[in-house]
């Protein structure tokens, strides 16, 4: 496989004997053909088992306590922000193109669903390259697209940047977790490359919404928080905003103890004997289904 060789490529070009290996769930289904592929070239691999949400969640502490000199993070492209590791880290995107004839299919018969002329177009970082096709159908269907580019579930500058030019937004991919984040009036649409369909999301960023609010709601009546501190690289709280944190607590006659969690999930939760949590992790981790309340540390306001 393409995705494969280059990525092989691109470990012995770095020089490393002995590399840590993170898969995202949807690519583990690669993982013995990598090793495999890394062992003929003579390079020893150990493979990372544990989920891996992103580019902000490197186990680097874990792939230097076991030697390796290299860290591979598959699936995604450097942060948008800086992060200290103990080791360097290759980034391998693995790019997913989609065929010319499939995204024709889907554009002529789902574009009646956009009745907007200009479309803001994002996406994931595997289908960028596939961007500029799509321009080019949409212009051929006498729409007028505008790229923003790729955006994350926690970082949509690329769409924020264009939102005074577009009518709308097209995200192109699989799933709602990337189009739910960016925070817009307008209409957003998503071009489902898997279901080969075209769909509006008002609904789901409506109940989203409510969501956010009713667990706002239930935090105001919390006296005991338990704050939510990971140790993943690309989401450690800074001091100033831990700092931030305890201030706003305070001024509420809140009390609070800390609580350091890297993958934080409801059954590790319960138990804990507070009455709220507050997340400085990711921030979509608080929209997952927990027992009691999570709001994030930019929500605390909002108390």
């Amino acid at each position: 496989m393409k995705n494969v060789e280059e990525l092989v490529r691109a470990v012995v070009q770095s020089g490393a004997k002995k590399i840590f290996l993170q898969l995202p769930e949807g690519l583990k289904t690669y993982m013995t053909d990598i090793v495999w592929a890394l062992n003929n070239v003579g390079i020893d691999c150990v493979v990372s088992a544990e989920p891996c949400y992103g580019a902000c969640d490197l186990r680097d502490k874990e792939a230097e306590m076991l030697d390796c000199e290299l860290l591979v993070h598959v699936g995604h492209n450097k942060f948008y922000k800086a992060i200290k590791t103990c080791l360097p880290v290759l980034y391998f995107t693995w790019p997913v193109s989609i065929e010319k004839d499939k995204i024709e299919k889907i554009l002529e018969k789902e574009i009646k669903k956009i009745k907007q002329k200009r479309i803001g177009l994002v996406t994931t970082v595997q289908h960028l390259d596939n961007l500029d096709e799509i321009v080019a159908m949409l212009k051929e269907l006498k729409k007028e697209p505008i790229v923003g580019g790729q955006i994350l579930g926690c970082w949509t500058r690329n769409a924020k940047k264009i939102d005074a030019l577009v009518d709308c937004f097209l995200f192109v991919g699989s799933g709602i977790f990337h189009p739910l984040a960016i925070e817009t009036e307008k209409p957003i649409f998503i071009m489902d490359l898997e279901k080969g369909e075209i769909r509006n999301i008002e609904q789901e960023r409506l109940e989203a919404r409510k969501r956010k609010m009713a667990r706002i709601e239930k935090a105001k009546d919390a006296e005991m928080f338990g704050i939510l501190i990971s140790m993943k690289p690309g989401q450690v709280a800074t001091k100033k905003d831990m700092e931030k944190i305890k201030k706003l607590l305070k001024a509420k006659n809140k009390k609070f103890i800390f609580i350091e969690m890297n993958n934080i999930t409801s059954d590790k939760l319960l138990g804990i004997k507070v009455d709220a949590f507050v997340n400085t992790a990711c921030p979509r981790i608080a929209e997952n289904k927990f027992e009691k309340p999570v709001v994030n540390m930019d929500e605390l306001d909002m108390l």
